[in-house]
């Protein structure tokens, strides 16, 4: 499934700039954890200002209901859904909202495999001088893991399955909590909102 998200001139401008940048680093790492862009698109309607806005691939592609969301950004200030955001069904919780006991992702020895794609991903975004990006997490709590997974089937090339980095998707499109000990969880992530670029505002804003 894909997103359709509107972009301002800085940010459509901002793209433009690492695009060759951004596409080697797809190339190197087929399953990284930004943004997977298809498109970036600008429509001018007459008498009003020009709409600029990006498709891409949709970090929650999958047929599983998504219990639990999280926008993790590693800080504690401001960082907390307030009480009315939380009494919505489509509520995106932040970090101090997490619950470590029941949320906090259980992965085994695969934690090394996403560990070091943050990595590269991070690497990427600080070369290009990227800020305020998050790490978006999404659990889907497995109640009948049989029809979970015959509802989640996702077409995978082959090329793409023996990458190490497939078990990102290899459980019903996501990571399933290892080890997997009663009720069990199946996580879905990615890094998002990359397109914000540190100048000297943002600097000052600091």
């Amino acid at each position: 499934s894909f997103v359709i998200k509107t972009t301002n001139s800085e940010e459509s401008k901002f793209l433009r700039q690492m695009m060759y940048g951004y596409y080697e680093h797809c190339q190197a790492y087929p399953l990284t954890l930004i943004p997977h862009f298809f498109g970036h698109h600008a429509i001018k309607i007459p008498g009003r200002r020009k709409l600029r806005f990006v498709i891409m691939k949709n970090v929650f592609h999958t047929t599983n209901k998504i219990h639990i969301k999280y926008d993790l950004k590693g800080s504690t200030v401001g960082r907390a859904a307030t009480d009315k955001e939380k009494e919505r069904s489509s509520c995106i919780l932040k970090d101090n909202d997490m619950d470590i006991n029941r949320d906090f992702m259980r992965l085994g020895a695969r934690k090394e495999i996403l560990i070091r794609q943050i990595q590269h991903d991070t690497k990427f975004l600080a070369d290009n001088a990227v800020m305020d990006y998050s790490f978006l997490l999404g659990i889907h709590n497995l109640s009948d893991q049989s029809n979970d997974l015959a509802q989640a089937q996702l077409t995978i090339p082959d090329r793409i399955r023996a990458l190490p980095e497939y078990c990102f998707v290899s459980d019903m499109g996501g990571m399933q909590k290892e080890p997997v000990q009663g009720p069990t969880q199946v996580y879905y992530f990615g890094i998002i909102d990359i397109l914000q670029e540190y100048t000297l505002r943002k600097r000052g804003e600091t």
